[in-house]
């Protein structure tokens, strides 16, 4: 049940990161956007500490080992549309 909660809430901050991608495509006030950038920045880290990064591969590990293609299964935690749409400086992963 742990492993589950923590999986659950590392996905909700990545939504959280992909929608705070989004927001920086938006004109806003100077100070609006070192504050979102700020917010961004510990929100990274906090996915990167939490294994978001990690979590598509992992996922993809077990359901091949399961014998299921993972192509059928896989729910992509990726920033490529956020980053795509607006010419961000992050690389599309």
């Amino acid at each position: 049940a742990e492993v589950v909660a923590a999986s659950e809430a590392t996905v909700k901050l990545g939504e959280q990161i992909s929608a705070m991608e989004a927001q920086m495509c938006e004109p806003m006030e100077d100070d609006a956007m070192a504050a979102l950038l700020e917010r961004y920045g510990d929100a990274q880290q906090e996915f990167e500490h939490r294994g978001g990064y990690d979590l598509e591969p992992r996922a993809q590990a077990v359901l091949t080992g399961l014998g299921i293609a993972p192509t059928i299964t896989t729910v992509r935690l990726n920033r490529s549309a956020a980053a795509g749409r607006c010419g961000s400086p992050w690389p599309a992963s």
